[in-house]
């Protein structure tokens, strides 16, 4: 499957492993936050323009912060209730609806099964519904974005997008040049 989101760090991954969850676990190493889905099966043309469309964004977006504090389930769609944090962050807001006007004006197809976009990061699939339950904040920083471009992730293609950096990191880094 094609797609563009976010790696989540092996800590953070580590941390969100550990909460106690129903269901068949998602492996921490895969842990990820989709925020356009692609389709499948793409052809190296139209990679080559989501690619042009996620480096036009990329460019323009400064690091931002995620933030988890309760766990959920999604509706079961056949494999079972997604169980997921639910992820906050109007950066990440953002960057869903740049990235969406960008695949727009380069002609790419994406998904739109689901109007309203809700970040999330899947745990488990469970049979059951589970219900909404607070956990301690997690908190972390997203410096990059991936899109993943082929039907076994990193396996056909994967490139990193690194964000621009901030007015104060470019501030901070030009101090630390000078003699």
């Amino acid at each position: 499957m094609a797609f563009v989101g976010l790696r989540v760090p092996h800590d953070i991954a580590r941390v969100l492993s550990t909460l106690d969850v129903p269901g068949r676990r998602e492996d921490p190493g895969f842990y990820h936050l989709t925020i356009l889905y692609v389709g499948k099966d793409l052809p190296i043309e139209d990679i080559a323009k989501a690619t042009i469309a996620v480096f036009e964004v990329s460019q323009e977006t400064a690091p931002f912060l995620l933030r988890t504090s309760k766990v959920t389930s999604f509706d079961d769609h056949g494999d079972g209730f997604p169980v997921h944090c639910e992820i906050v962050s109007p950066g990440l807001q953002a960057l869903h609806g740049r990235l969406k006007a960008s695949f727009d004006r380069h002609g790419v197809e994406y998904s739109k099964k689901w109007p309203v976009y809700k970040p999330h990061m899947t745990l488990a699939y469970s049979p059951e519904r589970v219900e909404d339950r607070a956990i301690p904040p997690v908190e972390w920083g997203a410096s990059e974005v991936v899109f993943w471009g082929g039907d076994e992730g990193d396996q056909r293609i994967s490139v990193n997008f690194p964000f621009t950096l901030s007015l104060a990191q470019r501030i901070a880094r030009r101090f630390q040049r000078l003699p």
